[in-house]
């Protein structure tokens, strides 16, 4: 199952102007964006999994927590999407980091290290002994024995963004009142009259994309990167990198 959440204003309509079926319409406003509803769903081949679904008012600077989010997963116990936190202690350590830094999360991981290395060596022994990733959703998924799968960070391979465009392409069609109880009861309508052809086709244009950015990739390491010049390395960033380090200590 395919998980994501989108968000819908009062204000969602036509790019222009819009005229509907009684002859009423008007052109195209800017206002409404303060009040919207956030959207949260699993989506499967048979369609949106409708127990999953919900639906709540938020702002436009506000729409998901950490804490709403994994009382979804625990009200859902289905796959979820990545909260993107990670624990505390699953952080690695990263080469913009200063020699010191690199030393202090050495000494917080418990690792030995020689203290004449230098920052090069030092970043590649901190990598070599990095954590696994730990992510808060994980635990709680774990208590209903539930795995999750992470997508890459593209919305056109997650289905479900793909579904949410059509919620979004429907509501602006439909949307004449602009009231937050009308969006509400638009986005419902559209998510379950979501049925398996649909589901099935937000997948199959998945895949296809998937496949076209794997020819893409392919043509960069074979026609393209062989013939790439780096005029500095790696190792001579690195050495630049630490000699400023040395410099301001």
């Amino acid at each position: 199952m395919f998980h994501d959440e989108t968000w819908v204003n009062i204000g969602e309509e036509k790019r222009s102007i819009w005229i509907d079926n009684r002859g009423r319409g008007r052109l195209r406003k800017t206002g409404g964006k303060d009040i919207r509803l956030a959207i949260l769903a699993m989506l499967d081949a048979n369609g949106f999994h409708l127990p999953s679904v919900e639906i709540f008012d938020c702002s436009k600077d506000h729409s998901m927590t950490s804490m709403h989010f994994i009382e979804w997963v625990k009200k859902t116990a289905f796959r979820l999407r990545e909260d993107r936190e990670p624990t505390e202690n699953s952080k690695s350590a990263k080469r913009s980091m200063r020699k010191h830094e690199i030393i202090e999360w050495l000494d917080d991981h418990k690792v030995e290290f020689d203290s004449t290395l230098r920052k090069p060596e030092l970043f590649q022994l901190a990598s070599d002994n990095k954590p696994r990733k730990e992510y808060k959703v994980d635990i709680v998924a774990q208590e209903f024995n539930v795995q999750i799968l992470r997508l890459p960070r593209h919305c056109s391979l997650n289905p479900v963004e793909i579904a949410w465009a059509g919620l979004k392409e429907y509501i602006r069609k439909n949307n004449t009142s602009f009231s937050l109880t009308d969006v509400r009861q638009l986005a419902s309508e559209f998510i379950a009259g979501f049925d398996d052809k649909a589901a099935q086709g937000t997948m199959h244009y998945a895949e296809k994309v998937e496949t076209t950015y794997k020819k893409a990739d392919e043509f960069v390491e074979n026609a393209v990167e062989p013939h790439l010049i780096d005029d500095i390395s790696d190792t001579e960033i690195d050495k630049l990198s630490d000699i400023s380090d040395d410099r301001s200590e």
